[in-house]
């Protein structure tokens, strides 16, 4: 199905020119290979600014964000990711996360901790927010089919933007309608800034969206479309396919997003390890990887060390790696120094904060166990007498195979009970405990 567009915030379309107006041959050829340009394009990627600029424009909300798309397996499909914020005078800012596999709507409702699953968006609050961040013109099936066909439109002087010369070329459709100036690259003929104008009946004002770290053709991230579920929240799915693509055509298959939660892809990273060996997990697929996330500095994780030093030693033998992530350590000396003084053996892989940030750690230790195809199959944190036994029987149900399949589709879940089996307990240190 096509991505559904809002109306511009606005509200007025753009309608045709007055007779006998012509096109400037440089502005329509300039259009024209822009147009060409996204046809051709099999994934685009940009960050957006859209503000307004003049007069009670300037109310409109500011909105930034990341945008990932790639086309769909259906002709005039898009998959798209749409990521941050949009902020007004005297609102409360919007939160925008949201993903479009070309039949599902899938957004993060943060006001009420919900993950939210639709065949549609009419209860998109994040609405007009992720459609002023996905440009319209440029997933249409047919690229800026309305601009094209305009009469009305001229070549102006070249600009740069931030470095990058741009051809500029202004759209007319005539007096008191929205008129439209567009800025593209001369590189990569992808626009780089979008203006809509409009003057008249006592209106002065325009949006303007600048698009900016602008890619085409790169492979997005694995998870891209996809959403993790975060801590306290609930997966709430009532996805009935409402549009003729959807019911024509066979869904698509839920992509897992990148998280830690217990079915989902382990979020990747590379390390560095005591010995100076880089480590990254996505070059690990095909092996059970242990890794646990501790710190020299607390109580808990110091004595957990000895049994994550069995569990290395009785895998030795068969495709499990195990690791040490450390955490906060006022330096990697203090850590190597650990490892020796205690024997250990496993590798341990140094400055992990920003890792333990993506796995959402919160208690130390907190240990993951990831599958042969990258899955997060179980975690523990706190470990008591029973820990042992449960790591080892997660590792050998992930050696047995890869996970199994996600939820039929119309599940309606709660997170709290497909929650990974995580042990927590009152003596587990949070962060900054034992410091």
């Amino acid at each position: 199905m096509r991505i559904p567009f809002l109306a511009f915030a606005c509200g007025l379309a753009v309608v045709a020119h007055p007779l006998h107006a012509e096109p400037e041959p440089a502005a329509k050829a300039a259009l024209e290979q822009m147009a060409e340009a996204v046809a051709k394009a099999k994934a685009i990627s940009y960050h957006i600014e859209a503000k307004g600029v003049g007069g009670v424009f300037e109310m409109l909300p500011v909105t930034k964000a990341e945008v990932i798309a790639v086309r769909g397996d259906t002709p005039g499909t898009w998959k798209m990711r749409v990521s941050g914020r949009a902020t007004a005078a005297g609102m409360e800012p919007t939160e925008v996360t949201y993903v479009c596999d070309g039949a599902r709507h899938t957004w993060i409702d943060y006001p009420n901790k919900r993950v939210l699953e639709r065949g549609g968006t009419d209860q998109l609050p994040v609405g007009q927010a992720v459609m002023t961040a996905s440009v319209r013109e440029l997933f249409e099936a047919q690229p800026f089919s309305k601009e094209r066909q305009m009469p009305a439109m001229k070549m102006e002087p070249q600009a740069d933007l931030d470095g990058v010369k741009c051809d500029v070329i202004f759209l007319d459709p005539g007096p008191e309608q929205t008129k439209t100036r567009y800025y593209i690259a001369t590189t990569d003929r992808l626009p780089r800034r979008i203006e809509m104008i409009i003057q008249g009946a006592g209106i002065d004002g325009k949006r303007v969206s600048d698009l900016t770290r602008v890619k085409i053709d790169t492979e997005p991230p694995p998870g891209a479309f996809a959403i993790s579920t975060p801590d306290g929240f609930t997966f709430n799915s009532v996805f009935v396919p409402n549009t003729p693509t959807a019911t024509a055509t066979a869904v698509p298959q839920r992509e897992r997003p990148v998280g830690p939660n217990v079915g989902e892809l382990a979020p990747d990273f590379t390390h560095t390890s005591a010995g100076g060996d880089k480590t990254q997990l996505y070059s690990l697929r095909g092996s059970v990887v242990v890794v646990d996330f501790f710190g020299t500095w607390n109580l808990s994780s110091k004595r957990t060390t000895a049994e994550v030093e069995k569990i290395a030693k009785q895998y030795k033998d068969k495709p499990v790696k195990v690791f040490g992530l450390a955490v906060r350590e006022a330096s990697d000396a203090s850590v190597t120094k650990f490892f020796k003084d205690n024997n250990l053996t496993y590798p341990v892989l140094l400055k992990a904060d920003e890792s333990a940030k993506a796995y959402r750690v919160k208690k130390y230790p907190t240990l993951f166990v990831i599958g042969k195809d990258g899955e997060v199959v179980y975690t523990i944190s706190s470990y008591d007498e029973k820990s042992y036994k449960e790591i080892t029987d997660a590792i050998d149900r992930a050696l047995e195979g890869p996970a199994k399949p996600a939820a039929a589709e119309g599940a309606e879940t709660p997170r709290s009970k497909a929650a990974p089996p995580t042990k927590g307990g009152s003596d587990a240190e949070t962060d900054g405990a034992d410091r």
